[in-house]
């Protein structure tokens, strides 16, 4: 029988998950990379990240891909009235829960960098239910993946 893995992420996010969007590209990619068979995936919303929860959480699973958004805000600029930018925090721990151990960890954190010719407003980021701040957001964790997987060697 093939390991496991499975995904564990904090959904605070309302509709856009940076937690789940960015364990769900992991978990895909190390069950591509280590032939591993993806089993279930979880919500978290419990207080205490300490491994032992996470492995009687996943009692089947040989590894969990744990993401946690730490913090995500929209900034402005202080010399620049009306121009903001956004800051995304994460945190990432593969586990591997039969010798109950986290085998890697990292944290991120990234923000946008501001573009003359596209300064994100208030207007922008929050008009749409909030498309351009959802639009931000990804392209943070897209940043951050790229961190976690050369991390990961994946």
């Amino acid at each position: 029988m093939k390991d496991q893995i499975s995904k564990l992420y904090n959904d605070q996010d309302g509709d856009f998950s940076v937690a789940n969007y960015m364990g769900s590209s992991l978990a895909q990619d190390m069950a591509e990379k280590y032939k591993l068979t993806f089993t279930r995936e979880s919500n978290r919303n419990i207080e205490d990240y300490g491994v032992d929860d996470v492995v009687s959480n996943f009692p089947k699973s040989d590894y969990v891909i744990d993401n946690v958004a730490l913090n995500w805000r929209v900034m402005y600029y202080k010399l620049k009235f009306g121009k903001y930018y956004v800051v995304l925090t994460t945190k990432m721990r593969l586990i591997d829960l039969k010798n109950k151990k986290v085998v890697s960890e990292g944290y991120c954190q990234k923000e946008t960098e501001y573009d003359e010719s596209r300064p994100l407003t208030y207007d922008l980021l929050f008009n749409n239910g909030a498309k351009g701040l959802i639009e931000e957001t990804r392209k943070l964790a897209d940043t951050c993946l790229v961190q976690y997987k050369q991390l990961l060697q994946l």
